[in-house]
Formats: C-alpha cells, structure tokens, sequence
C-alpha cells in the first residue's frame, strides 16, 4: 500500500510538469513514450514480444502515430496504417511458417488501438479552443478518480463481487464508489478551474449538469477499460502488465481506463456543448 500510494504521488508530479509543457512538442514526445510503453507491455503479455521484428515494427509505428496528425507528416497520416499492415503482412510470408496470422493480429491491433487512443489528448490539445486544457483535465481526474476510489472502497467496504470470472477483486461497492466520486469529482474540478480563469479576467459559462451527464459517462467506459484489460491479462495468466510502476503494476495497468475514457471524451465534445462564453 506505502509503495503504490508513493508511486501515485510521484506520478501526479510528474503529470503536472508535463501538463506544463501541454502545448508544446514535449507534451507529443511523452504521449509517444507511453504508446510505445503500453505496446510493449501488451506484446510481451500476449507472447509477440519474441518476434523481434514484428517487436520493432510495431514499437516504430506506435511512436510514429502521435506525430500523424500534423506537420510534415500529416499529408501521410491516413496511408500509415496501411503500410503496417503491408510490412506485418510480408513479414508473416517471410517468416512462414513459423510466423502465424494470429500473432500479426495481436501486433496490429495492440499498435493501432493504444497509440490513436492516447493521442487523442493531442487531438482535443489541438482543437481550436481555449478551453482544451479544461477538456483535458476532465479526462485525467475522471479516470484516476474513478479507479482510485473503486479500489478504496472496493477493498475497505466491498462485499460483492462484480465479474469474479474476469477480476477477482472488483466489487460492486467499488464500481458504484469510483462512479459517484468521478461524478463529484470532475464537477469539482471544472469548478475549481472556472474559479481560476475568472481570476484571470476570463469569464465563461460551464454547463454542470451536461458534464456530470459526460462524468457519468466516462465512469462507466472507464470500467469498461479495466474489465477489458483485465481479460486479456485473465486470458494470458498473468496478474499485471509489467512492473514500471511499482505498486501498480505496469503503464497499462493504471492506464488501461484511459483507453477508453480519452476517446469517449474527444467523441463527446464534439456533440455536446460543455462550456460557451459569457
């Protein structure tokens, strides 16, 4: 319990330097490092890992899709996927048959989903608006929020299990105590953040009962992450995804929520109007 709560500590500090740097090229580097983390971790789990050179490929494209969106790059963006596939596609025929389809699947699907979800944040960073930062702290407090509090009320007050056969240790009590503290918490947040800009002269409208709808929302999907990665993990016999983050397991294991919780969030805004001026 010392060890996960220290690392937590350490980690919100460095998510605040980095959230310093958000409009900057430092805050695309740092999404890369993670995709290319989170892959890694999920082809070793999945036993693609020992195939270096579907290891390298798709490490390679995993850092590269962050940077698709803009610059010299953009004008490729939409062919990239399709020259992954072609290389994974050649390297199965070079490497028949030792090299399975099955294999080249997991690769693919591991380096397309969890790139292009973390990049969203770069999306939402990127949209012409100056409320992104807000967008993008929704999306961080909701997530930790939700997980943080589902294991501490899951562990000190739960007493029914929520899918045994997927996880264990997930309750009933926990899910409902991560969903009304995300809930709380996210509106505390955006108000906390309002009261700040104001200060700064900037006066703007946050529509709380649309973004408790959203918070309640990316609660569930957020779940919804964590039930998903802990199949894959049931399915493959481990307990974590690795240990870079001591106490927690590994990047996917405290990520994994933010899978879905990003992209939810990018979909969502885009129809629903969270914040206007005054």
């Amino acid at each position: 319990m010392k060890q996960r709560i220290i690392t937590g500590i350490v980690g919100i500090a460095l998510l605040s330097v980095v959230l310093f740097f958000y409009q900057t090229i430092v805050f695309d580097i740092v999404i890369a490092l993670v995709s290319v983390g989170a892959v890694l971790e999920m082809l070793d789990v999945c036993k693609v890992r020992d195939n270096t050179p579907v290891l390298v490929t798709s490490l390679l494209f995993a850092a590269l899709v962050p940077f698709l969106r803009g610059g010299f790059l953009s004008p490729y963006g939409s062919l990239a996927p399709y020259v992954f596939a072609g290389v994974l596609l050649v390297l199965m025929i070079i490497q028949y048959p030792k090299l399975r389809f099955d294999k080249l699947s997991i690769a693919f699907f591991s380096s397309m989903l969890i790139p292009y979800a973390f990049s969203t944040f770069l999306y939402i960073r990127d949209m012409i608006t100056e409320f992104n930062l807000l967008y993008l702290l929704i999306i961080l407090v909701a997530a930790m929020i939700q997980d943080i509090f589902a294991y501490f009320v899951g562990k000190f007050f739960g007493r029914h299990k929520l899918i045994p056969s997927i996880s264990p240790n997930k309750t009933v009590e926990g899910a409902v105590g991560g969903f009304v503290f995300c809930v709380l918490g996210t509106l505390l947040t955006a108000y906390i953040y309002q009261q700040v800009i104001f200060s700064m002269g900037t006066q703007f409208q946050i529509h709380y009962l649309w973004l408790a709808l959203i918070a309640a929302v990316l609660a569930v999907v957020g779940v919804l992450g964590d039930l998903a990665a802990s199949v894959i993990k049931r399915q493959n016999e481990v307990k974590d995804f690795g240990n870079a983050l001591p106490g927690h397991g590994g990047i996917l294991d405290r990520l994994d929520s933010m899978l879905f919780v990003a992209p939810t969030m990018y979909i969502l805004i885009q129809f629903i109007p969270l914040v206007s001026p005054m």
